[in-house]
């Protein structure tokens, strides 16, 4: 009788400790023109060129209205920011159809995805930057 319940136990905690260990779901935010706000601020991560790893990406939004004002900071190594990066103003991000921010220039396109967790949040989305595709992803600072 006593392994009994002590079998039961073992399972029944065991279950609590995979439960707790379990991460938040990841959900897409779809964005809309009202609720930018949460965007404004600084962004930073990483990118890949293809499948290889490019770098690290800063994003800066200066304001929380559309159109979007702000700027991208490339960085040449992905292990530390470069003293003189490739710096990108934008002054049109957008809101597509899809929910997802764009942002663009004459030769460049960027277009995110904000997902939130735990009360964090991260821009997810792919790039065309001087004939160069990959992706990035961003965490809120």
């Amino acid at each position: 009788m006593k392994r009994t319940w002590l079998i039961g136990l073992i399972l029944l905690l065991s279950v609590f400790i995979v439960s707790g260990c379990a991460t938040a779901p990841i959900t897409k935010t779809s964005l809309t023109e009202r609720d930018v706000t949460v965007l404004k601020g600084k962004w930073s991560g990483t990118r890949t060129v293809g499948t290889t790893p490019g770098g690290i990406t800063d994003l800066e939004i200066f304001n929380d209205t559309v159109p979007l004002r702000g700027r991208l900071l490339i960085h040449g190594s992905q292990l530390k920011r470069s003293a003189t990066p490739v710096v990108l103003n934008f002054g049109n991000g957008r809101i597509n159809n899809e929910g997802n921010l764009i942002i663009t220039d004459e030769r460049n396109e960027f277009e995110f995805s904000l997902y939130k967790t735990d009360g964090k949040m991260k821009l997810e989305g792919k790039y065309f930057l001087a004939g160069f595709t990959g992706t990035l992803t961003l965490q809120k600072e």
